[in-house]
Formats: C-alpha cells, sequence, structure tokens
C-alpha cells in the first residue's frame, strides 16, 4: 500500500510473486554435481532429460528446493503440500536459450543455478498483466532500468544466473533466457511441483 498524493492511497492486491533463496552449501556440492551430471547426455540445445528429483546423488539439494518450495507455499497460504513430480537440466551452449513459455499442468515450478556468471543471459519473468490501452506506450524489449517504470509497472524482471541461486514462481508465470552470448558455463535445474497431500 503507497500513499500517493494528498488522500490518494494505491493498493496492491494482485501481486505476482517469485521466491529466492541462496543455497547455504552450493561450494560443498557444486564440483561434485559437476562432476555426475558431466556424464549425462544432453542434445543441441543442451537439454538433458534426467530425473534429477527421482535421482539419489542429488538428495541434499532435492530436499532443500522442497522446503523452500514449501516456505513458498505457506507464505502464500495454500492447503498442500508440494512435492517435485517432473525435472530436467540444462547446460546452455553459446547462441541456445528458451524462448517465451510456461510451465502449464503444474502448480509451482522452479530453477536452481548450479554453475553461472551474473553476467550471463538472466532468467526474464513477463508482467501478466494485459494491458490493451499502453499508457507507458511500452515498446517490445524495453528496459526494466528505465526511470519511465516503478514496481506498478515494471513489464519485465531478471534474475541473474548466480551460483546457487534458488528462483520459485507459479507455473503459470511466462519466462524466456534469451540466446547465450558467453562461452562461461550456465547450467540450471529445473523442477516442476504439484500437491502431494492436504496441510492440515
Amino acid at each position: 500500500m503507497n500513499k500517493v498524493k494528498n488522500n490518494l492511497i494505491i493498493e496492491t492486491w494482485f501481486p505476482t510473486t517469485i521466491g529466492k533463496a541462496q543455497c547455504p552449501f552450493i561450494d560443498e556440492i557444486k564440483d561434485k554435481y559437476l562432476k555426475i551430471i558431466s556424464k549425462f547426455k544432453y542434445d543441441e540445445n543442451g537439454f538433458c532429460g534426467h530425473l534429477i528429483h527421482k535421482d539419489k546423488k542429488f538428495d541434499k539439494l532435492n530436499k532443500w528446493i522442497t522446503d523452500q518450495v514449501n516456505a513458498y507455499a505457506i507464505a502464500h497460504k495454500y492447503k498442500y503440500t508440494y512435492e517435485a513430480k517432473d525435472s530436467w537440466l540444462l547446460d546452455y551452449p553459446v547462441g541456445k536459450g528458451q524462448p517465451l513459455h510456461t510451465h502449464d499442468g503444474y502448480t509451482i515450478s522452479v530453477c536452481f543455478i548450479l554453475e553461472g556468471k551474473e553476467e550471463d543471459m538472466p532468467t526474464s519473468f513477463k508482467n501478466p498483466t494485459v494491458d490493451m490501452k499502453n499508457p507507458l506506450k511500452t515498446r517490445p524489449h524495453d528496459l526494466v532500468n528505465s526511470e519511465d517504470y516503478n514496481s506498478l509497472t515494471y513489464p519485465y524482471c531478471f534474475y541473474p544466473p548466480f551460483p546457487g541461486r534458488l528462483i520459485i514462481f507459479r507455473s503459470h508465470l511466462h519466462h524466456y533466457v534469451n540466446p547465450k552470448e558467453t562461452s562461461d558455463k550456465r547450467i540450471i535445474f529445473s523442477y516442476n511441483f504439484d500437491p502431494c497431500k492436504e496441510t492440515k
């Protein structure tokens, strides 16, 4: 809630939420996990369909991510406990990214950055509000650091691929990654979550 001018108060009733957490043991697992996944098979886009959430070699990370997802759910007063139903990983080659998409059919999705550089391509989220009149005259690919925007009107938000960063979001939220330009590694674990039981 923000008081703008005179007696005008603007209330934010329907915010879009994105959770962010930093893995406290990334230095402990990073090299070990990189060695494990170096033996996996990837397609030309860097995609590997290995089910991370079912692999016991990743149990420590999987448990921590599940705990963070359920903390996110509790903050929203969701009435269920959530568990991973799908997972995969991406080791982006130069020139590859992800087009604008959602994770249809799931409730909560996450991406975990195992390795990356902050100056590399971020994970980008699109404002879900459909504004037919466009009072700010927003153009495609406008940058959000413009002084023309604020927390009520940003068209996009960006999360750089910092190692150990976990991003949690509702699965219906559109997001994308622009084609990679640097040769540095950008390795992401992705998961989709759905309810496993109702919380008392």
